[in-house]
């Protein structure tokens, strides 16, 4: 069927019900995303476009403290940069695709990214706008702002006639006033906006390319409308100072979808309730950018007041190449964006073009520890993120590692290499597959060899090595038992099914539905403290109907499929199992058996045990959320039975009263310190040829 047909298919299925259209309707958009993907001039949305328009799934490697991400779409991901796909750029298709022998080089197809770096000197930079509000007439609109929120109002006041301490300025006498007055006249209460904004607009084209400072002194009332539970009035993180660059945005079939490419607030400065206090950001504006907004954010009904707005140029912005930072800017507050020990890369793919018929690139962003160009017997670390993350974690978690390698001599020097593993289909898991491509094939003989030509390492297999979380974790996993020849060892806690007997608790290659077992029982999928929370159908239906409107697939049990199935009659992955019925389609399972790892390692033990012996560590909480510890079991007793020697199995843990997310946090007797720290330097003294477990370092 063309595309076309296949597109239309949705109406008719509106008419039969809306389970059944909700069902086609993520076929029909996957269709679309596909058809998308393999043109020459590809329209596919980004994963950040994604994550705008619907909740994001909670399968990943995140630490809760970020954003529980994963194996179920249940939080929304409301801020981004909207470009074309991340292996896309404006222009990517023109270059050159190197062959499967090039070795990448600075001025080859590998190209590191220098960290962004602001350049001018703020003491010489003079404002472009000014706005203290004097000489605008009592009570009236503060010319050139608005407010947002229904209901909210702003007007300029007599900024003396609060109990102010600590007035910025002694020619300010007037500032602009917000708050919600009770009641607002001709507003219904439920009407009301949550909140009010008082904000400016600025055009974005004359300071495309530059780094900006908006500054501003700001006031809260301590005797303003009571505010929380307890009474009190307002509180110094009631009200806050923030900034936008907003680029032009990007159409999808759901219509617009919204582009910040700088977004910062002041609400982690809270203010002090009766004090004025000057707060500021500093941003980059995209060389695409179309507007800058900033101004005055208020949690509560005030009142609050901002003065002596400032909005000025403090210095150019380097990039190289272009269009890189913005999306780093989108993700990355500035300071971290800056370090020189951070780097975003990204090498065009030979086997990945030629099987996409145009230039794919891959990813990364890499931590290089200090001095490391003086250390060429530095190990290499390879992560692979969770499902809804990515390589910004080299900003993130990354600049903690870095942090902390400048600080002592214990944390480990390695070179850490947080790899991206998202594509249209959501996470390809560095499997070589019929929909997705060969990853695995690409990552080990393009972008290892690459990486490490330029950021140094021995390149000796024994002082390689992989870890991830969840996805990840099956991703490294996968390219370890591939590989084994190459890495040194493998760190996998909490991964995905890594045997399809037990897939979440379903076992893939008897049962005949996914939704409900032989007596008509419901499934669960999702747990809490070990204990059934979600089925598997109310999961499924929750992301249908998170990805329903939306043009581009991506969601957890799409992107398994796009993974582990073949492709089907209409060019998309075909799905082990019907979104509707649950029913599970045997001989989609059936080729699944090339991706079951439990199986593979049953047949090859014979042939993998000896390259694998003391390489492999599998880790998981018994509690875990998505019921994966009934692999790891499976795992388990596989190993006991097929291996005599125990110091020659797998280190496989199943942690008690652990689940997906406190797997990481410190356990008194297995990683003190924490899960990762544990992992880093197990892989240190492993490089050093010492025995790894030493959970007190």
């Amino acid at each position: 069927m063309n595309g076309q047909a296949h597109d239309a298919n949705p109406v008719e299925a509106f008419r039969a019900g809306p389970a059944v259209a909700a069902h086609t309707r993520y076929y029909a958009d996957g269709w679309t995303a596909w058809r998308n993907w393999h043109s020459i001039a590809p329209v596919a949305p980004t994963r950040a476009d994604r994550m705008r328009t619907g909740p994001r799934p909670l399968h990943t490697g995140r630490r809760p403290k970020y954003v529980i991400l994963g194996f179920t779409a249940l939080l929304a991901f409301t801020h981004g940069c909207a470009s074309k796909n991340r292996s896309e750029r404006p222009g990517d298709h023109q270059r050159p695709v190197p062959s499967n022998g090039e070795v990448a080089t600075d001025s080859g197809p590998f190209r590191p990214v220098p960290a962004a770096r602001p350049v001018g000197s703020s003491s010489t930079a003079e404002p472009v706008a000014t706005m203290d509000f004097e000489g605008v007439p009592l009570g009236e609109t503060p010319p050139g702002w608005r407010v947002a929120k229904t209901g909210w109002r702003a007007i300029v006041d007599d900024a003396r006639a609060a109990p102010a301490v600590g007035r910025p300025g002694a020619r300010s006498r007037q500032a602009a006033r917000l708050e919600l007055p009770d009641p607002p006249v001709g507003v219904e209460k439920d009407k009301l906006g949550p909140f009010g904004n008082l904000m400016r607009f600025v055009d974005a084209e004359p300071y495309r390319g530059k780094v900006v400072r908006v500054r501003a002194s700001m006031f809260v009332d301590p005797a303003g409308v009571p505010s929380g539970p307890d009474g009190s009035g307002l509180t110094g993180d009631d009200a806050c100072l923030w900034f936008r660059v907003d680029r032009p945005r990007v159409t999808i079939s759901a219509g617009e979808s919204g582009s910040a490419a700088c977004f910062g607030r002041t609400d982690h400065q809270p203010l002090t309730p009766g004090v004025w206090e000057t707060r500021e950001i500093i941003g980059a504006v995209a060389p695409d950018a179309k507007s800058i907004v900033f101004g005055m954010t208020l949690a509560t009904a005030g009142p609050a007041w901002l003065d002596e707005a400032t909005f000025e140029v403090i210095g150019d912005f380097i990039h190289d190449p272009p269009g890189t930072w913005p999306e780093i800017l989108a993700r990355v507050p500035l300071d971290k964006a800056q370090d020189p020990n951070i780097h975003l890369v990204q090498m065009p793919s030979s086997h990945l073009s030629a099987f996409f018929g145009r230039e794919i690139e891959l990813r990364a962003g890499i931590v290089a520890p200090p001095n490391a160009a003086t250390d060429p017997s530095l190990p290499v670390c390879y992560i692979v993120h969770g499902f809804g993350g990515d390589h910004f974690d080299a900003w993130f978690d990354g600049a903690k590692i870095l942090s902390a390698m400048r600080a002592d001599t214990s944390t480990p020097r390695m070179v850490y290499v947080y790899l991206d593993a998202n594509c249209p289909f959501g996470h390809h898991e560095f499997a070589d597959s019929p929909n997705n491509g060969p990853w695995c094939k690409a990552l080990v003989e393009e972008f290892i060899p690459a990486i490490e030509a330029r950021f140094g390492g021995r390149r000796d297999a024994r002082q390689r090595f992989l870890t991830g979380h969840s996805s990840g974790g099956w991703s490294v996993l996968w390219i370890m038992i591939h590989h084994p020849a190459m890495f040194g060892g493998c760190w996998a806690t909490a991964p995905d099914p890594v045997d399809f007997r037990d897939f979440s608790g379903v076992d893939l290659y008897s049962a005949s539905n996914l939704y409900r077992d032989e007596a008509g029982q419901e499934r669960y999928l999702v747990l809490h403290n070990g204990r059934p929370s979600q089925t598997f159908e109310a999961y499924t239906n929750e992301e249908l109907a998170a990805r329903a409107h939306v043009q581009g697939i991506g969601g957890q049990m799409f992107s398994f499929d796009a993974v582990f199935s073949p492709r089907g009659w209409n060019g998309l992955p075909a799905p082990l199992f019907d979104r509707v019925t649950g029913a599970i389609d045997p001989a989609v399972a059936k080729a699944w058996e090339r991706y079951d790892i439990g199986l593979i390692l049953r047949k090859s033990w014979t042939v993998l045990g000896p390259e694998l012996a003391g390489k492999l560590h599998i880790w998981c909480g018994e509690w875990d959320t998505f019921g994966l510890a009934g692999a790891i079991r499976l795992l388990q007793a596989d190993f006991a039975a097929m291996e005599p020697n125990p110091a020659a199995r797998p280190d496989i843990l199943l942690v008690p009263q652990r689940d997906h997310f406190t797997l990481f946090d410190p356990h008194d007797q297995l990683w003190p310190s924490g899960m990762m720290k544990r992992i880093f330097h197990d892989m240190a003294r492993q490089a050093k040829g010492a025995p790894v477990a030493d959970p007190n370092e």
